[in-house]
Formats: structure tokens, C-alpha cells, sequence
């Protein structure tokens, strides 16, 4: 494994992946809707990220897809998965290689904890 990848074993499978440069990249455009989203879940999303691991863990290598988590946890989009996207780029989770239809048919990712 070189710097940059996250690898993951589970089982007698290991799962490598490269991990994305997401260094400086705004979650939205910089515009003041944006701005007072991120201020207005400041205070709660230490709770939010760790209801995301939490659940995410709780599937084991099954793992969840973001319209899992947000369906488990009865939380939006825009609020679910910025916290997994958190939780990617602080490497507690990783994509799997499998796939899963969406509650609308649409193939999704599916992330595990590490």
C-alpha cells in the first residue's frame, strides 16, 4: 500500500482503494444558503457523525449505502452524507467494491467501517 490509498481487511478479503485529493475542495459553492447550512449544523454534527459510524459500523462487512444510512436514520441527503464524507476523509470508513440499488433502482456505493 503506497501513501494515498486506504486498504482494508475484512475476513480474508482486503480491500484497497485509492483515496481522492479532497484538500481544499468546499462542500458547495460559497454561496450564503451554503454558508448558513454549515453554521446551523456546527453544533450538532459531532451527534450526526457519529450516528453515520455508528450505523455504518452496525452492518459490519455488509456495510450501508447512503440511502441506507439516511432511511435507517430518518436523516437527508444533505445532511447524511456530508458526515460520511467526513468520515471517508478521516479514513474510520471505506467504499466496498460491491454495489446496491437505491430505493429509486439506482446502483450505490456501499461503505464499511474500518
Amino acid at each position: 500500500m503506497t501513501q494515498g490509498e486506504l486498504s482494508l481487511t475484512v475476513g480474508r478479503v482486503v480491500f484497497e482503494h485509492p483515496l481522492p485529493d479532497m484538500r481544499g475542495q468546499p462542500p458547495a459553492v460559497p454561496i450564503a444558503t451554503s454558508i448558513e447550512a454549515a453554521d446551523a449544523i456546527k453544533p450538532c454534527a459531532d451527534t450526526l457523525l457519529a450516528r453515520v459510524l455508528e450505523y455504518i459500523r452496525s452492518q459490519g462487512t455488509f456495510g450501508a449505502t447512503d440511502d441506507e444510512c439516511q432511511a435507517a436514520l430518518n436523516m437527508g441527503g444533505s445532511t447524511q452524507r456530508p458526515r460520511r464524507v467526513e468520515l471517508f476523509q478521516q479514513g474510520k470508513i471505506c467504499m466496498a467494491p460491491a454495489m446496491r440499488r437505491t430505493r429509486t433502482g439506482r446502483n450505490a456505493n456501499v461503505w464499511v467501517a474500518v
